[in-house]
């Protein structure tokens, strides 16, 4: 049976437990739950030799992880959002949220390399949604939480968006105390 750990933010490990229902008959999971993002590093070096591999619940502690190792020891992966899983709660939010509008909205997870998630297929430029950055590499900094935080708050305060779409959990609390409407988009929803 195959030993993988997964390095989650503590507030997704809820939705990440849920693997364990679909895969109990070929994996044993080691939960690896991390509460401050300098917690990752460590986490990775003690636990990774005793895995047959790693999986991050995204792409920022992913990211920040490879650009700190350089290479892996051991096949590591990170959970990926797809369209799918993305339009599912665009669909959700539309019906719930009466005035939505996509481009008074953050995305911080479409860039590039995902292809800004189709969105640019069928938006214009003026009805495009405002995002973190282009590139998804720059999700390997240190302060990459605090910094998409930043840019959800700057956006706010200066009267652009009304509403977010994040994939870093760990920021959720502090939207919801500073009073921006937002949701967490997970895989499994």
């Amino acid at each position: 049976m195959f030993q993988l750990g997964i390095i989650t933010a503590k507030n997704s490990l809820t939705w990440i437990r849920e693997l364990e229902n679909f895969f109990e008959r070929q994996c044993k999971f080691t939960f690896l739950p991390y509460e401050n993002f300098d917690e990752i590093k460590e986490m990775y070096e003690k636990n990774a030799l005793f895995m047959d591999g790693i999986i991050f619940s995204g792409q920022v502690p992913y990211f920040y992880m490879k650009k700190e190792l350089k290479s892996f020891e051991k096949p590591t992966i990170y959970f990926d959002l797809n369209e799918s899983d993305f339009y599912k709660t665009l669909c959700k939010t539309i019906l719930k949220e009466k005035n939505f509008d996509i481009s008074r909205t953050l995305i911080d997870f479409i860039f590039e390399q995902n292809n800004f998630l189709g969105l640019k297929e069928w938006l214009e430029k003026e009805e495009f949604p405002y995002f973190y950055n282009e590139d998804i590499e720059s999700f390997d900094t240190e302060t990459v939480y605090d910094d998409v935080f930043q840019q959800h708050v700057t956006l706010y305060e200066a009267g652009k968006i009304d509403f977010s779409f994040t994939r870093v959990s760990s920021i959720s609390k502090r939207l919801t105390e500073y009073g921006i409407k937002h949701v967490v988009v997970l895989m499994l929803d």
